[in-house]
């Protein structure tokens, strides 16, 4: 630390020991004109005030511990920059970052120096006394040791030492914090992606108002049709105003009925599952503002073997149990030409406009009006209204195609979705149908010609 900083921290630490030396001695001397052991003249429901001293034992640790904090800052560091007689200092104190500190500890490993600090080398210990353990639970499938009582019990000793901190020690989960013990998971709840969720960790978010055109007068109507996909009671008078706004785009995520999309993480809106609440007050801040969720990673601080057991631990909570059911909902009236609405008659004819070979369609003023309409509704929330994309969304405007850029793959993609490592996309051929899938393939394959 600076030389100021340090000054400071000495003149503190002086005032703090002198102060309370000074504070023993004033509380040792009789101030009261009333001699030890007589009354000091009033009394209370029987009991008698008498002037008695402090205790000579809680005097004696008093001093004792006043003695030991100067004993400790003479011998080792901890007034200012003075670093004590016996210059003692902890191995890795220069380390800046996590990956100075493992480059430190796996090049004193190597040389099989004492630079290690005492962590290291008790986890080195561990790891040479039970890793064989873990490797050998390791070999075995999830799904059997999910039933198996003495991998669910170290288990469960992973999961409080590093996972009950946010997911609570009965992993219920807390607002904010998912339920691990019912049968609502956002990304899935194979032994698959929960081992991948754990040893890669989510980032989940939400923008405001999804990144979407909706202004906030349109907020109230959308929680009330929120609320309605999960049989709340809600306001029939604006629910379908709400329906408008969510037709925007939010279906692109969430599913047409808020069925969400666990390939996304995109939570389901139709059960009575809520991690951030379902009060009108909840559901209006996560719209307005949007939410920002991340678990972190744990391959690196586990490691495999760890976490394939932690998996079955986790994995073994929502065993036997129902999934959730929602009573059936009264459905609120669809916004006519909107996406999955009945068709109105001023929407194209997408029957007639995919009988035009995609090739071509970009080229035709209908074709391209019309799949410029159905990529604004479905695809812009994420690839945004420029198709430039965003983050991790590709730019649909140059050549560069992760799964090909014909027109038979584009149509693939689209209408069976795709699953890759910065993300997912979903399949549209249930939502929008082949002939529109068809007309929007021909729209995306001419925006890079």
């Amino acid at each position: 630390m600076s030389t100021g900083l340090s000054i400071l921290v000495m003149f503190c630490t002086t005032v703090v020991l002198l102060g309370c030396y000074l504070l023993l001695r004033y509380c040792l001397k009789n101030n009261t004109e009333v001699k030890e052991g007589e009354s000091m003249g009033h009394s209370f429901d029987g009991i008698e005030e008498i002037n008695n001293p402090l205790p000579k034992w809680w005097s004696v640790m008093f001093v004792i511990t006043i003695i030991y904090s100067v004993g400790y800052l003479v011998l080792f560091p901890g007034f200012g920059n003075f670093a004590g007689v016996l210059n003692w200092s902890s191995s890795n104190q220069a380390i800046t970052s996590i990956a100075e500190s493992e480059a430190a500890a796996a090049a004193a490993k190597a040389e099989g120096t004492t630079l290690m600090v005492q962590y290291d080398r008790e986890v080195a210990q561990a790891d040479a006394a039970f890793g064989p353990i873990f490797s050998a639970f390791a070999t075995r499938p999830v799904t059997e040791l999910a039933t198996d009582s003495e991998a669910l019990e170290i288990g469960q000793r992973l999961f409080l030492q590093n996972c009950a901190l946010c997911h609570g020690s009965d992993a219920r989960g807390s607002k904010g914090f998912p339920n691990l013990a019912d049968t609502d998971w956002l990304y899935g709840g194979t032994p698959e992606i929960i081992k991948a969720s754990l040893m890669h960790g989510r980032n989940g978010m939400m923008p405001p108002k999804g990144g979407l055109p909706i202004d906030d007068a349109e907020v109230p109507a959308l929680v009330e049709y929120v609320r309605s996909l999960s049989g709340m009671p809600f306001d029939r008078a604006l629910a379908p105003e709400g329906l408008a706004a969510y037709q925007k785009g939010c279906f692109a995520c969430h599913g047409m009925n808020g069925e969400g999309n666990q390939a996304l993480g995109a939570p389901r809106l139709n059960d009575k599952t809520w991690l951030y609440g379902n009060r009108r007050s909840d559901i209006t801040e996560s719209i307005l503002y949007g939410r920002a969720g991340q678990m972190p990673k744990w391959d690196t601080v586990l490691g495999e073997d760890k976490v394939h057991l932690l998996t079955a631990y986790v994995y073994s909570l929502s065993l036997g149990k129902d999934a959730p059911v929602v009573e059936t909902v009264e459905q609120v009236q669809a916004r006519p030409a909107a996406p999955g609405a009945a068709a109105s008659s001023n929407e194209p004819d997408f029957a007639e406009l995919a009988k035009l070979p995609m090739t071509e369609m970009h080229q035709d003023a209908a074709a391209t009006e019309a799949g410029k309409g159905l990529f604004a509704a479905n695809c812009a929330v994420c690839h945004g209204q420029d198709a430039k994309g965003m983050g991790n969304f590709p730019n649909l405007t140059d050549n560069e195609w992760i799964y090909g850029g014909s027109v038979a793959d584009i149509k693939e993609t689209l209408m069976k979705g795709r699953n890759g490592e910065l993300g997912n996309m979903p399949a549209w051929e249930t939502m929008l149908g082949e002939d529109k899938v068809e007309v929007l393939s021909g729209y995306v394959y001419g925006l890079s010609q």
